[in-house]
């Protein structure tokens, strides 16, 4: 999946031997827009780098014959996920196009030992709605079901299991009971 470009990235834009319209460091406004010579504000939000790419190839083209363009994202501000739950280390995170969940869940560094890999809710917004799916880490790291894409805004809850909990908390008080045996 390619990377969309979203409000406050910074791009490149190259037009093969027009070096007075190509220029780096290019931000993308806070509605999602560039200001460019010549043709003006596009809207930059939304597409990928190649969809930006055949847009302004079109309005250079009226000032140019065929002219070349390629678009480069410098830095992402706007693709950026939630992990939250049962990880080792719940935050914020960058990603760039074809991460997957398990992608995300390793920006964690991985799931807590307390963590129900059968439940790993990912939460997505399309067009003004909210929607979840229900995730099995453990049939996706066998291979039984694929490793679904995640997109920038998107939420990841990784499920707590208390059965792990009562497991762990028990061999961690084991050494405890130990002692108690031993005064009598």
């Amino acid at each position: 999946m390619d990377y969309v470009i979203g409000p406050l990235d910074v791009i490149a834009i190259n037009v093969f031997n027009e070096p007075e319209v190509s220029s780096s460091g290019i931000p993308v406004d806070a509605v999602g827009n560039l200001a460019l010579p010549l043709i003006g504000r596009i809207r930059a939000s939304g597409l990928t780098a190649t969809q930006l790419a055949d847009t302004l190839r079109s309005g250079y083209g009226r000032y140019y014959v065929d002219p070349q363009v390629t678009v480069t994202v410098n830095s992402s501000v706007s693709q950026r996920v939630t992990v939250q739950g049962q990880v080792k280390k719940a935050g914020l995170y960058d990603v760039r196009g074809g991460t997957t969940l398990l992608d995300a869940i390793a920006l964690a560094e991985g799931e807590s030992e307390d963590a129900k890999l059968q439940e790993v809710l990912v939460i997505r917004t399309i067009d003004g709605q909210r929607s979840a799916a229900m995730f099995d880490l453990n049939r996706i790291r066998r291979g039984d079901d694929p490793d679904p894409a995640i997109l920038g805004k998107d939420v990841i809850v990784v499920g707590h299991s208390n059965v792990k909990q009562a497991w762990h908390d028990t061999l961690r008080a084991a050494p405890l009971l130990n002692i108690f045996t031993a005064f009598r």
